[in-house]
């Protein structure tokens, strides 16, 4: 008898909700008030779903957030927990 595992769902996070949610990195703790920053905190958090990403795509999402003024810092506390999270 197989024994069925169930693995969190997978995807690629749209750039749109990148911007959206990327203020919530901002300030400490985070507090997410749009929809877009609790998805990403729910995912640092909770591990809920397995996001698929290239270091092309991270690099999107940091033109796009410089293109929006984001500070570096917060592009960083953004871009890292991405990449440490999917090294475990």
């Amino acid at each position: 008898m197989s024994r069925k595992t169930t693995r969190p769902p997978r995807g690629v996070v749209d750039t749109s909700v990148v911007i959206a949610g990327a203020a919530a990195f901002r300030g400490a703790p985070l507090r997410p008030e749009t929809k877009s920053g609790k998805l990403l905190l729910r995912w640092i958090e909770e591990d809920h779903f397995h996001w698929l990403y290239s270091e092309e795509v991270l690099d999107e999402y940091k033109e796009i957030l410089k293109r929006f003024n984001v500070r570096p810092g917060v592009i960083g506390r953004f871009i890292n927990p991405i990449r440490e999270k999917q090294s475990n």
